[in-house]
């Protein structure tokens, strides 16, 4: 009875993980009118935080370092992925095979968000003070998943208008 809880608990955990990577949030309009993802991009960040050529580009390399980092973490996650499905469908089960990827897979989501916040505060360590307060303006609030929308008072952009205004 025990052991079936355990393995039920671990594949609702693992499936809410998954989900929980899968699900886009609702795009929002841009100020050119196309629709993308929520909160400004890097550009629209570094004009808003006038960052300077060469703070661009060390955040550049910064990016460039996790994007590495997060593809190989997927590829890894792939591979998990792919075995934890073979032993969920193996003709006999395997508890503690199921178990020690399912652990390898949540080490992986832990290594991404720690991966997260090192570069959050490897960025945040090349701003100024003031650069720190503006970029903190775009994080969300505890509770919410998504930064407020800035009007063009606080260095944001202007909502597009609706049709036919």
């Amino acid at each position: 009875m025990k052991s079936t809880v355990l393995v039920v608990s671990a594949i609702t955990v693992l499936f809410a993980a998954v989900s929980g990577h899968a699900v886009p949030g609702p795009a929002l309009p841009s100020p050119r009118g196309e629709e993308r993802g929520a909160g400004p991009s890097h550009g629209e960040l570094a004009r808003m935080l006038e960052l300077t050529e060469t703070q661009q580009q060390q955040v550049a390399a910064i990016l460039s370092e996790e994007r590495a980092q997060e593809d190989l973490r997927r590829q890894k996650e792939k591979a998990l992925r792919r075995e934890l499905r073979e032993v969920g469908e193996a003709a006999s089960f395997d508890e503690q095979a199921a178990r020690k990827l399912s652990r390898a897979l949540a080490d992986l989501d832990a290594d991404r968000m720690v991966g997260h916040l090192k570069t959050r505060h490897r960025i945040d360590l090349l701003l100024t003070a003031n650069q720190r307060a503006k970029a903190k303006r775009f994080r969300p609030e505890k509770g919410q998943l998504r930064p407020p929308c800035l009007g063009p008072e606080e260095g944001g952009a202007a909502p597009a208008a609706p049709e036919g205004w």
